[in-house]
């Protein structure tokens, strides 16, 4: 099942600066965050600021200054769950992960992946964002499904 610490869901507002430091994308210097499979340094997706009191009303982060969210679209890891943990000094551990299939990546799953098409850049720029919360109306229309 799928539990969420943000019940009230937040959307990603990109129209500048909020009062914290969350961002979009941006390069990865994290010791550890690289793709087990195919041995790069995973995307950063985002960088979430644990000062900002949406996070401390549900977590204790006092030692965690931000949350990455990291992904890796060069390989299979990304077809299941990926687990990793995050310490406060930014380390990434891999936990669980969905290894290539026997036979590398062309056992059939890179063909088909959209992104195998294109060169992969190490990160994307950074983008500042906000968290805005979601109105009860948008929330209607947002369906979770968990595992």
């Amino acid at each position: 099942m799928f539990t969420t610490l943000l019940p009230e869901g937040y959307i990603i507002d990109t129209t500048g600066h909020g009062d914290f430091k969350h961002q979009m994308c941006g390069k990865n210097t994290d010791e550890g965050a690289h793709c087990p499979n195919c041995n790069m340094p995973f995307i950063r997706l985002l960088q979430l600021d644990t000062a900002d009191p949406i996070f401390n009303v549900h977590l204790s982060l006092s030692d965690l200054p931000y949350i990455y969210i990291y992904y890796c679209f060069r390989c299979a890891i990304s077809e299941e769950k990926l687990y990793y943990s995050l310490d406060s000094k930014s380390r990434i551990a891999v936990v669980e992960y969905m290894k290539n299939p026997p036979g590398g990546y062309s056992a059939g799953w890179i063909g088909d992946n959209i992104y195998s098409k294109w060169q992969q850049p190490e990160y994307y720029p950074v983008a500042p964002i906000k968290l805005k919360r979601l109105t009860n109306d948008q929330r209607k229309f947002v369906i979770v499904q968990g595992v």
